[in-house]
């Protein structure tokens, strides 16, 4: 007889009791780098289910609970995980959860003091509390940097994002730096275990936020992973080898570089429509008439929107070989990213504000 027997694999923290959760969490605590922490700490959520929002106040705007165990967001895996590693006992943790997710010391725990958007709130907040530092430029000195432009006018109208209109949100530009996807596989050995990954996405005005994703940096078997709450098919807390990762997160941007190239070609059709509405006329001078005059100013102003529409496409051509190369929406002067709200207004702009401000004639 050929029989199939069929099991459902789960996340060692779903077994797992308050109690035995209490002891791991102080049994991780025997080990004095943080870094293994995580890894050990981490280890016990593969596995577990991924779920939009798990964590909320309890009540209120969001009413889920503030601990869980049972589902996780890739945030809220990453946060869950930093509070054990930072505590000695399962109550310590819950607490812990609480100030890293919220503003003030103590932490305000309300929808509107929470940190919400990573480069402006969850990592600034987590530096000063000491559960974070920067190492980015410890892996690359030289490591760009980009900048997340807030303005509530512009990121209300994102319809994921309208959920925070109640929440205490900085407006500004907040930076961050980052590491090509080429520059992490070169650096990858620099790279700490337990370290927090965070995956910047290129300047898009109808997502606003640039951070999209993060997950941990673990060392198993000899190699480095990233530990995850996977949103894609797997939904649920994965390991993913490094390398495949950083491929995986390639492709993704070719999809966002392909949406966006669509958007460009719009936009070069348009300009290629202005040049043609502007090219100069065939202008006829008719002395008896007394309109040469007149006709040489309306054939000025031809050959002047004429010059302009063809200086905007040359200008967009640049724009569209930059979104070729990765460098669009950073400034040729200073290398600073270009505020989102700039190149909503002109898209093919090749300076910030700053930097055009300080020049002189021209409309880039």
């Amino acid at each position: 007889m050929l029989a199939l027997a069929l099991l459902l694999a789960t996340a060692p923290v779903l077994q797992m009791s308050e109690q035995q959760l209490d002891r791991a969490v102080a049994d991780a605590h025997l080990v004095p780098a943080i870094g293994e922490r995580v890894e050990r700490l981490s280890a016990l959520f593969v596995g577990v289910p991924y779920g939009d929002y798990p964590l909320g106040e309890g009540g209120g705007v969001e009413p889920q609970p503030r601990w869980r165990v049972d589902k996780v967001d890739c945030q809220t895996f990453v946060e869950t995980v930093l509070a054990m590693a930072n505590a000695k006992s399962l109550d310590r943790a819950r607490a812990v959860l609480d100030d890293i997710r919220y503003a003030g010391d103590p932490p305000k725990v309300s929808f509107s003091t929470r940190n919400h958007f990573t480069e402006a709130q969850w990592l600034p907040s987590n530096f000063t509390k000491g559960y974070l530092r920067e190492e980015t430029r410890t892996v690359e000195p030289r490591a760009a940097s980009t900048a997340l432009m807030l303005r509530r006018a512009q990121w209300e109208k994102v319809p994921g994002l309208r959920r925070l209109s109640l929440a205490k949100v900085p407006q500004g530009e907040f930076p961050i730096h980052y590491l090509t996807l080429d520059q992490a596989k070169k650096r990858a050995g620099s790279i700490e275990p337990g370290s927090v990954l965070l995956v910047v996405r290129q300047n898009d005005p109808k997502r606003v936020v640039r951070v999209s994703h993060m997950g941990f940096v673990v060392r198993k078997d000899g190699q480095l992973y990233v530990r995850h709450a996977s949103i894609g098919e797997e939904h649920r807390v994965i390991d993913l080898e490094l390398s495949q990762f950083l491929d995986k997160q390639r492709e993704k941007l070719l999809e966002e570089r392909a949406e966006y190239m669509e958007k460009a070609e719009q936009l070069k059709e348009e300009a290629d429509q202005l040049a043609r509405e502007n090219e100069p006329g065939d202008i006829q001078f008719d002395e008896e008439g007394g309109e040469g005059g007149t006709a040489n100013v309306d054939r000025e102003i031809d050959l002047y929107l004429s010059a302009q529409a063809r200086a905007t496409v040359v200008e967009i051509d640049r724009a569209l070989q930059k979104i070729e190369d990765g460098s669009y929406g950073i400034c040729e002067q200073c290398g600073d990213a270009i505020p989102d709200a700039r190149l909503q207004a002109l898209p093919y702009a090749a300076l910030c504000v700053t930097c055009k401000s300080g020049g002189l004639s021209s409309r880039r």
